[in-house]
């Protein structure tokens, strides 16, 4: 390979966008965050930061500063101004020079996974189906008087959530939380969001949504004026994967847990009916489940299924569960061999 002329390695360099040297560099920021508590951000180039500076986003763009607590070459610490409402945040720091940083937005939805039910693959869902999406500032809730909270579950009154239907922050044209799948094409379907909290929520996709793959996941968590695609996540829509019913296998009469998943796996699926009592497994023996294979047991405190007690010096296996699926586990217990320990 020819060696590049200096002209050839400037224009390349040219071409590069770089920041400028010191000027410090944003990257990530914890949320949620609210108004009087105290935010994290790393990055580099931070040791000297002597202003923290946030505008609201979504409600009037009005700008404060931040009280600037610990900084240090790759993280700095500020708190919220407390008179400030719940909202996204655009957050730029400095030092001495009025350098600025990259701006960087706190309190957006972070989305980690989407799964789905219906015993289909993660980033899958049928129409009628329910999507699970895990991640962080999902949703914020109002308190009816005016500022609003991104609640994890065990602090959601209720059966551990808020109704998904209460309404975000007190601001003229907000919205309530909403999720909707955008087309490629074009068409965008609302989803009936059934459960929600700050980490997870849940949405039915309408029954009327066609199959396709790459739509879209648009999320309003109630900070935002109207749902927004986040970068990256996308769902195919697809058909309902229907489990087989036969053939069926009972524990016990038909055949031990070993045999009767090694028939299931060879039928291509079925399912294995596990009456209620203790079935013994030996000792790292492990459980392979296959496509479409259903252990079934009569009720998570009456059906166990108990794997001997580690031999001394043994290697465990990496998992006693094992399976390409879907396959599904139900209504039973698995434990060890030892009295009161169970997994």
């Amino acid at each position: 390979m020819p060696f590049l002329s200096a002209l050839q390695l400037l224009v390349i360099a040219a071409a590069i966008p770089l920041q400028a040297v010191g000027q410090p560099t944003l990257l990530w920021a914890s949320v949620p965050v609210h108004p009087g508590e105290v935010a994290l951000i790393t990055g580099s180039g931070l040791a000297n930061v002597t202003n923290v500076a946030l505008c609201l986003m979504e409600r009037d763009a009005s700008c404060a500063d931040g009280e600037l607590l610990q900084s240090s070459d790759h993280s700095v610490k500020f708190r919220i101004p407390a008179h400030l409402r719940a909202d996204l945040y655009g957050v730029t720091v400095s030092g001495a020079d009025g350098m600025p940083s990259n701006l960087i937005v706190v309190n957006a939805p972070d989305v980690f996974f989407v799964l789905s039910s219906g015993g289909l693959p993660s980033g899958q869902v049928a129409p009628g189906g329910t999507l699970r999406v895990v991640g962080r500032a999902l949703a914020f809730f109002s308190d009816g008087a005016g500022s609003s909270s991104c609640l994890p579950a065990t602090d959601s009154p209720g059966p551990r959530q808020r109704p998904a239907s209460a309404p975000s922050v007190d601001k003229p044209g907000a919205a309530p939380l909403q999720v909707q799948l955008q087309s490629p094409d074009g068409p965008t379907y609302a989803l009936d969001v059934v459960r929600a909290t700050c980490y997870g929520l849940e949405a039915v996709v309408p029954t009327g949504v066609p199959v396709a793959a790459n739509y879209s996941l648009a999320l309003n968590n109630g900070l935002l004026a109207g749902p927004q695609p986040l970068e990256g996540v996308t769902v195919s829509v697809v058909d309902a994967y229907v489990w087989p019913t036969a053939p069926a296998f009972t524990v016990g009469p038909d055949c031990d847990v070993s045999a009767c998943l090694q028939k299931a796996v060879a039928a291509a699926g079925g399912v294995i009916n596990v009456p209620a009592g203790v079935f013994d497994m030996a000792a790292f023996e492990v459980a392979t489940l296959g496509r479409g294979v259903q252990l079934v047991g009569s009720g998570s405190d009456s059906t166990v299924i108990r794997w001997a007690s580690n031999p001394t010096g043994q290697a465990p296996p990496h998992a006693l569960v094992t399976g390409l699926g879907p396959w599904l586990i139900a209504n039973l217990t698995p434990g060890s061999g030892q009295t009161g320990d169970t997994a």
